[in-house]
C-alpha cells in the first residue's frame, strides 16, 4: 500500500482532518495491519503508510476504535487462531502450534498465553473441540420455546433458545464436539429457572460467571450491551460508541451475532437505526417478545 497524499494528510505533524477522512485513514491503517499479521509493524511504519505522525496515529486510532494498533493486531490474531483451530481441530500436522504460528504470533508461548486469556482454555483444548472439558447442560421450557444452558466449572459457556431441546443439544455438541457433556438435572434446575425469569417475566439480568471464546473487542461490545437498561434499546451505531469504537459499527453487529450466551448478554436490546428489531440468532419473533416483556416489567415496577 502506498503512502497517503493530498489534503488532510500529515507526514510529520498532527493536522486535524474531518471526521470522514479520519475514518478513511483509520480504515487504511487497519487494512495494512491485516495484510501484515505475520510480522510486527512498527508504529512509525504504519504512520508512513497513512501519512500521519506516530503520535497522532496512536491517539486517533484509540479514539476511533477504542484500542491501540497493537491491541487491534492482537485481536485479529486471536480471531485467526480460533478459525485455524476449529478448521483443524484434530491436532494433526502440528495442531495448536501450527495455528498459533499461522495466526502471526511470534512464539508458541505468546500464542498459548493469548489463548488462555481469550478462550478460557488452552488453544490445544479449544482446537480439539473442548477435549477434556466437562460441560453440564439443562433444557427447560419457557415462553420462548425451549432454553438450554451449558456450563463448565468456570461458568456458563452456552445459552441458546429454540423450539426443540434435542436441536439445541446438537448445537452444543457441534460447538464442543470433544467435550464430555452431562445432563445437569437437578444440579442446574435452579440456575435454569432463574434464567427463565429473565425470558418470561423480564426480570433483571443475572451477573453470572461465564466462559466463552471471544476477542478483546467482542468483550468490550458485550460489556457495553450489559449497560443497556432493561426495557430500553440502542442502535448498532450507539453500541459501537458505547464500546469506545464509533467507527466499528459492522464489527459491533458481528459481535452481537457471535453472542452464544443470549439473555446474559442482552443482544436483543440492540436494534437498527430506524427502530426496527433487525436480526436475532434465535428468531426475530423471540427478540420482539423479549423487548415487549421487558417493557411491561419496567412499566409495572414504576
Amino acid at each position: 500500500m502506498g503512502q497517503a497524499t493530498g489534503a488532510g494528510s500529515s507526514r510529520g505533524g498532527d493536522s486535524q482532518d474531518g471526521g470522514g477522512m479520519q475514518v478513511d485513514t483509520i480504515n487504511r491503517a487497519c487494512a495494512f495491519l491485516e495484510q501484515n499479521l505475520d510480522r510486527e509493524v512498527p508504529l512509525e511504519e504504519l504512520g508512513r503508510q497513512v501519512g500521519w505522525s506516530p503520535a497522532h496515529l496512536q491517539r486517533t486510532f484509540r479514539q476511533r476504535l477504542g484500542v491501540s494498533p497493537r491491541e487491534y493486531v492482537q485481536s485479529l490474531r486471536i480471531s485467526r487462531m480460533k478459525k485455524e483451530l476449529r478448521a483443524g481441530g484434530d491436532g494433526q500436522r502440528g495442531g495448536a502450534s501450527r495455528a498459533i504460528l499461522d495466526a502471526g504470533f511470534g512464539s508458541l508461548s505468546s500464542g498459548h498465553e493469548a489463548g488462555v486469556r481469550n478462550f478460557g482454555m488452552t488453544p490445544a483444548t479449544y482446537g480439539a473441540g473442548g477435549l477434556g472439558a466437562r460441560i453440564e447442560y439443562c433444557a427447560v421450557p419457557c415462553s420462548l420455546g425451549w432454553l438450554m444452558v451449558g456450563r463448565t466449572d468456570r461458568g456458563v459457556c452456552s445459552l441458546t433458545l429454540g423450539d426443540d431441546p434435542e436441536a439445541l443439544l446438537t448445537l452444543l455438541r457441534e460447538e464442543f464436539p470433544q467435550a464430555e457433556l452431562r445432563d445437569g438435572g437437578e444440579t442446574m434446575s435452579g440456575l435454569c429457572e432463574r434464567i427463565v425469569g429473565v425470558a418470561d417475566r423480564g426480570e433483571e439480568g443475572l451477573e453470572l460467571p461465564v466462559e466463552v471464546v471471544a476477542t478483546d473487542f467482542q468483550w468490550r461490545v458485550w460489556r457495553a450491551m450489559r449497560q443497556i437498561p432493561r426495557g430500553e434499546t440502542r442502535s448498532y451505531s450507539e453500541l459501537a460508541q458505547m464500546a469506545g469504537s464509533p467507527a466499528a459499527v459492522r464489527a459491533a453487529a458481528s459481535a452481537c451475532a457471535n453472542n452464544r450466551i443470549s439473555l446474559l448478554i442482552p443482544c436483543h436490546r440492540v436494534v437498527r437505526a430506524d427502530g426496527s428489531p433487525g436480526d436475532y440468532a434465535w428468531g426475530t419473533d423471540r427478540k420482539v417478545a423479549l423487548l415487549e416483556t421487558e417493557a411491561r416489567a419496567v412499566a409495572t415496577s414504576r
